[in-house]
C-alpha cells in the first residue's frame, strides 16, 4: 500500500471537507492545469468571455 495512496486519500478527504463538510458532495471547479492549481476568478471570467466570443462568431 504505502505512503502514496495514503496521501492521496488524505488529500481527497481534506478537499471534500473544504467544500462541503456536512454532505461530502462533489463540487465542480475550474482548474488551471498549466500551474496545477485552482483557477482564479479572473481566469474563470476570461475563459467564459473567450468561449462566449468563439461561440457567437460561429452563429
Amino acid at each position: 500500500w504505502g505512503e502514496g495512496p495514503h496521501e492521496a486519500v488524505v488529500t481527497a478527504m481534506k478537499q471534500l471537507n473544504e467544500y462541503n463538510p456536512s454532505g461530502r458532495y462533489v463540487i465542480e471547479e475550474m482548474w488551471n492545469h498549466k500551474e496545477n492549481r485552482k483557477a482564479t476568478l479572473k481566469e474563470v471570467i476570461g475563459y467564459l468571455v473567450k468561449t462566449y466570443k468563439t461561440r457567437t462568431r460561429r452563429i
